[in-house]
């Protein structure tokens, strides 16, 4: 992995698996409803990294580009699994949580238990901060052109009581 962002010349590390970075994987449960009645809902803790990865990629879940809220969405919900089967895919996704409730229900379970918090002041922190900023600017920038004009004057008096 780090070759193709660094180069060669760097030695190959495999990656560990996910199981083998607990000495026990830690998991828990939430229950939904389906038209096979109630179903339980085994969810999985990230490893340290893939939740350093995910809480980053947050944000995206509220980007308008659908491919990027959707690899975000099949990524946290791989942690789940229903009867051993892991929601890992579209098709499984559709077929096991039958609704969009039990989507969401899901989803946040899993953000939840694996402590990434999802809202819209989390997601929007970084584009507030540059509105800010385009904020101030824009003020500087108006009241400079504002008082252009007074400062000319002023100038002018100046040089007339010389």
């Amino acid at each position: 992995m780090l070759n193709k962002i660094f180069g060669s010349g760097l030695p190959e590390v495999p990656e560990p698996e996910p199981q083998k970075l607990f000495d026990k994987e830690q998991t828990t449960t939430t229950v939904i409803t389906t038209s096979r009645g109630t179903v339980e809902v085994i969810i999985r803790t990230f490893s340290a990294l893939t939740g350093w990865e995910l809480r980053s990629y947050a944000k995206e879940f509220y980007s308008p580009d659908r491919d990027k809220f959707n690899a975000f969405t099949n990524a946290v919900l791989s942690h789940a699994s229903i009867g051993g089967v892991a929601l890992d895919s579209a098709a499984i996704q559709n077929e096991q949580l039958e609704k969009w409730q039990n989507v969401q229900a899901v989803f946040d379970a899993v953000l939840e238990h694996n402590g990434i918090e999802m809202n819209v002041a989390f997601a929007l922190s970084n584009e507030i901060h540059v509105l800010g900023i385009q904020m101030g600017r824009t003020f500087v920038t108006s009241v400079d052109r504002i008082l252009d004009p007074l400062r000319k004057m002023a100038e002018q008096e100046g040089a007339e009581t010389k």
